[in-house]
């Protein structure tokens, strides 16, 4: 497989990801702003530096709010990582490599840009957020199920299936980032509720967890549960496994290596109602060291693949990355 394929399929699985996961994050949010009854008071600049939109948001001048934060996440072109320049780059690599994508892979990227990020109805989505939300969620579990139903197993699949897991580590850290940055009680229940619907977890939390929702439970099953699909340690372990696969035999020990000083690294997160700064001290230097995994896999497993010389004229995703989230 040509470099430049392998760096396609790898950007298009993480954009499809992070827009949904930027979804999730400012819809949960959003409601729970919304319900008084639940007296949640929501630390909007919180969310920014979570999500690593707080460089990028000061130049607009305009204060942290439900309703500045949220368009600025989901439509604001001046964004490089917002929900629609998400779901732009994803169908840009999908173009440049179309030849790689089966007709409904193509298919679902092409229609999810048109109906999300397209000029007609732009009016209308934007007055109705809870709803295009749902949407861009729903564009993304269709493009998942598309690939997987329809794409061969093989080196292609593979670098789908890594960029969704080390996006979607990122992204589950993020999340708890922005909780845990919020002002208030720790310790009522439905603070951690939100959390839990962020990563689409409460029904599977309460599964394996009985009593009442608390600290230690929540952010110790986000990280350390190695069956939930969007905890931290699942996702590390599915992305060994996948680059293992595709390294070449010298750098298989490296892969190896890498992963374990960062899954190592979980059990030490500090965890309880009181871990606040701490924690959130523990995360951002975690997703540091995700992001140093993600440059390496970059280097060595896509930029190992065979090239081409028209190669110098595909735009660096690596360099893009850097730009985006400023070394993040």
């Amino acid at each position: 497989m040509l470099s430049r394929v392998a760096d396609g399929l790898f950007w298009i699985s993480r954009y499809v990801e992070r827009a949904e996961n930027l979804a999730r994050i400012a819809d949960v949010y959003l409601q729970a702003e919304l319900d008084v009854t639940g007296g949640t008071r929501v630390d909007w600049s919180a969310i920014l530096q979570a999500s690593g939109a707080e460089d990028d948001f000061v130049p607009t001048g305009l204060n942290p709010s439900a309703v500045t934060v949220t368009q600025f996440l989901t439509f604001q072109e001046s964004n490089p990582n917002s929900i629609q320049a998400c779901l732009g780059q994803a169908r840009e690599n999908a173009r440049m490599i179309r030849d790689q994508l089966t007709t409904e892979m193509w298919e679902e990227l092409n229609r999810a840009w048109l109906e999300l990020c397209g000029p007609a109805g732009k009016k209308q989505r934007q007055s109705e957020l809870t709803g295009y939300y749902r949407e861009v969620r729903r564009a993304s579990h269709l493009f998942r199920g598309t690939t997987g139903s329809t794409l061969s197993d093989g080196d292609g699949r593979d670098f789908i299936d890594l960029g969704m897991y080390l996006e979607r580590a990122d992204a589950t850290s993020r999340m708890m980032e922005a909780h845990i940055l919020q002002r208030g009680d720790h310790r009522n229940e439905e603070r951690w509720a939100v959390l839990l619907r962020s990563c689409s977890a409460r029904e599977t939390y309460r599964v394996v967890h009985q009593g009442p929702l608390e600290a230690n439970g929540v952010l110790g099953y986000l990280i350390q549960d190695s069956a939930f699909p969007r905890s931290l340690n699942h996702g590390l372990i599915q992305a060994g496994q996948i680059a293992e696969r595709l390294a070449k035999p010298k750098d298989r020990d490296k892969v190896e290596s890498l992963i374990s000083q960062i899954r190592d690294r979980l059990p030490l997160a500090p965890l309880g109602e009181d871990a606040g700064e701490s924690l959130a001290k523990f995360l951002d230097s975690w997703q540091e060291e995700l992001q140093r995994l993600a440059n390496w896999i970059q280097e060595r497993i896509i930029g190992g693949k065979l090239d081409l010389p028209e190669q110098g004229a595909w735009r660096s995703q690596q360099e893009q990355q850097q730009q985006e989230r400023g070394g993040r």
